[in-house]
Order: structure tokens, then sequence, then C-alpha cells
């Protein structure tokens, strides 16, 4: 229901529990990240980059990705494509063992 209105799960759930929906408990699946958080704090040490460089150049906040990079949190799918994006840029390509060239 959520993807098909374009909004939040606990949106959708509060929305439903308003209308007495009945919404069968699933779960929530954290996504399938491209890179993990020390992967990319480590891509991006070795670019030289400062974090804040790096969030200026991939425009995403700075408590965003010193969060991610500390293991706090996750990125958000659009945040990580712009990350994944700028890594690009500058041709750096993440291997499955945790390393990258």
């Amino acid at each position: 229901m959520a993807e098909r209105l374009n909004i939040t799960y606990p949106t959708a759930a509060t929305w439903a529990h308003e209308l007495g929906l009945t919404l069968k408990n699933q779960g929530y699946n954290r996504p399938a990240l491209e890179i993990t958080g020390l992967q990319c704090r480590h891509a991006r040490e070795y670019l030289g980059l400062t974090r804040d460089v790096f969030c200026a150049e991939s425009n995403v906040s700075k408590t965003a990705i010193r969060e991610f990079e500390l293991g706090n949190s996750t990125l958000r799918k659009g945040n990580m494509d712009k990350v994944m994006e700028l890594f690009k840029r500058y041709r750096v390509t993440f291997n499955s063992d945790g390393t990258f060239e």
C-alpha cells in the first residue's frame, strides 16, 4: 500500500489504522546497501576528501554521511545513489569482498 501511494510504511500503517483496516505485520526489511559505511569512509579518505568536501560534492548532508560512516544509520536510496555517483566520477569501484579500487 505504501509503495502504491508513494508514502512511507509508517504513514501507510497510521492511515490504515485510522480507517480501521487490518494489516498483516510483515516487519521492516532493511534495504540492501551497495556499500557499507566503513567502505564509504575508507574510500573517501583514500581520495583525500574531507567529509565537508565529500558532502558538498555529493549533495548529501553531513549528518547523514557521518552517521552512515559511523554505522549508526543507513542512507536513503536517493542519498546512496548520490554517493555512488560521486564515487563513479572519481572512478572508484567497490568489490564484494569489502575492498575498493
